[in-house]
């Protein structure tokens, strides 16, 4: 279950992440706090991922 956990995680970080870049290339007018919101969630996830692994090793 754990596994499934992560795997989402880091696939719904990295899609936040493009999503985040995509808007930042193409100028979108995507209001600042949930800008904001986008980019700490993406980090969030990422920091989880990197303990879990940690954890595993």
């Amino acid at each position: 279950m754990k596994k499934i956990l992560g795997i989402t995680a880091g696939i719904l970080g990295i899609i936040i992440g493009i999503a985040i870049i995509v808007c930042a290339v193409a100028d979108v007018t995507i209001p600042k706090p949930v800008f904001i919101l986008l980019a700490v969630t993406a980090i969030t996830n990422a920091a989880l991922i990197t303990v879990n692994y940690i954890k595993k090793k």
